[in-house]
């Protein structure tokens, strides 16, 4: 008994940062309008406790649903994962 393509196909959970979204950029763009002076360079590691992630609204968007789904896609990010 052969098995169609659908079957084998299960979902899989893929980091977004970097790999097929802006993670950083985006955060850091959001607290650059709040006045703070960061970079998506400077944004490593543990965005969630620096000094300005609170007063920028980060952690109300980052705990909304589907915040990772709307982040913007780094290029060639959507293809690789159909692939």
């Amino acid at each position: 008994m052969s098995r169609t393509s659908s079957e084998w196909k299960k979902p899989i959970l893929v980091d977004c940062d970097g790999v097929i979204a802006g993670f950083n950029e985006y955060v850091t763009s959001v607290a650059r309008k709040h006045g703070f002076d960061v970079t998506a360079e400077t944004c490593k590691g543990d965005c969630r406790s620096a000094d300005w992630w609170l007063p920028s609204g980060l952690e109300e968007q980052w705990q909304s649903e589907g915040f990772c789904a709307n982040l913007p896609v780094l290029p060639g990010g959507q293809e690789a994962i159909e692939k």
